[in-house]
């Protein structure tokens, strides 16, 4: 048992704070409601195993974005992202999902960032959004 999780741990790809970050984020995108959300049904963790794995080409646009978040957090309301409430957070989604804060500057990506914060969205419209990420 302890070596199942200790394989679990060395395949993580994300830094704590890049994992903390994108824990916020999904909370606001898939939130806990009379289901789970994003976090209980343990999407970060397979988020973090892929981009240790098959995925691992996509760790760095991942940080970009993640580092991205939070530079936007800190400079528009003077802190993290992880720590703003709810509704500061999704001022900072609803930036980027107006493209006001691209996270790739360099180059367009097919990319585009598509945030859905309403609780009473349908799950069908939610999982359009998750493939849009």
């Amino acid at each position: 048992m302890n070596s199942n999780k200790n394989k679990r741990q060395s395949s993580k790809a994300l830094t704590r704070t890049e994992a903390r970050t994108l824990e916020a984020i999904a909370e606001r995108i898939f939130p806990k409601t009379d289901t789970p959300g994003a976090v209980e049904a343990g999407a970060l963790d397979y988020i973090n195993l892929a981009l240790a794995g098959d995925y691992a080409k996509l760790l760095p646009l991942y940080r970009r974005g993640l580092r991205a978040v939070d530079r936007h957090a800190r400079r528009k309301l003077g802190a993290k992202f992880m720590h703003l409430d709810a509704e500061q957070k999704d001022v900072i989604l609803a930036d980027f999902e107006a493209g006001e804060y691209p996270i790739l500057s360099r180059r367009r990506s097919s990319l585009k960032p598509c945030v859905t914060t309403s609780s009473k969205e349908s799950s069908a419209s939610r999982s359009m959004a998750a493939t849009k990420i």
